[in-house]
């Protein structure tokens, strides 16, 4: 249980780790689309799946069980989402799904880097609307 308290992670952490993710999506949608031919055939219904991989992991990230409730990338850099009463978000999908949502809208993804570096608290707006938090667990 951490405290929502707890100082802010590092915005640079933050952005790494995100980079990270997006690359753990890429070889999601490339795994999937290596290997649903032999169950799908072509076509944009192949696409759509494929790329649903890749959406699902960063809508779902933060909630993994078998990461202990941090993305990759966090996990890679140290750092971890939170609800407001500290909690890790391991199984909290919905909470989770509500703070990544905005990130795959591509125009979004600037958008909530500038307000993450220039809020106080250094929230996003996913971070606004589930109400978490991200910080370093190191």
């Amino acid at each position: 249980m951490y405290r929502f308290s707890t100082p802010a992670a590092n915005s640079g952490n933050r952005i790494i780790a995100a980079f990270i993710d997006y690359f753990i999506a890429l070889i999601l949608i490339n795994l999937a689309y290596m290997i649903l031919p032999s169950f799908i055939g072509g076509g944009i219904l192949r696409a759509i799946i494929t790329m649903a991989f890749g959406a699902a992991y960063i809508l779902l990230r933060d909630g993994l069980p078998f990461l202990d409730g941090q993305s990759g990338g966090k996990k890679l850099m140290g750092i971890r989402a939170v609800t407001e009463n500290g909690s890790h978000l391991t199984n909290n999908w919905r909470t989770s799904a509500l703070r990544n949502v905005l990130l795959l809208v591509s125009p979004m993804i600037v958008i909530e880097l500038i307000v993450m570096l220039t809020n106080r608290d250094q929230q996003r707006l996913g971070d606004q609307l589930a109400k978490t938090r991200v910080i370093a667990v190191r």
